[in-house]
């Protein structure tokens, strides 16, 4: 639209996500766990959300940067504290 878009935030709000390097378990996360809530097939928000290994994750983020997203709202779907201890130490580390 033309707009300066470094002039205001722009925020990934409800970035549902699963991080593991197990790709089976993160797969069966998201099938089990994420797929019947938002009635959407697993594949697809396997792609679209914050799904894989710390490197496919950091690779996702990187685009959504690249994209102008300067905040991220990540929302863990299982094993909360370890998603988040994992999100903080492996992904936000590569950030900075």
């Amino acid at each position: 639209m033309g707009k300066n878009t470094t002039l205001f935030g722009n925020s990934l709000v409800s970035m549902f996500g699963y991080i593991d390097n197990d790709k089976k378990k993160v797969h069966q996360m998201v099938k089990d766990v994420l797929s019947p809530a938002l009635g959407r097939p697993a594949e697809e928000l396997e792609n679209l959300f914050l799904f894989g290994s710390i490197d496919e994750c950091i690779k996702k983020i990187k685009s959504f940067v690249e994209a102008g997203v300067n905040s991220i709202h990540f929302w863990p779907i299982n094993n909360y504290i370890e998603q988040i201890e994992i999100f903080s130490k492996e992904i936000i580390d590569s950030f900075r």
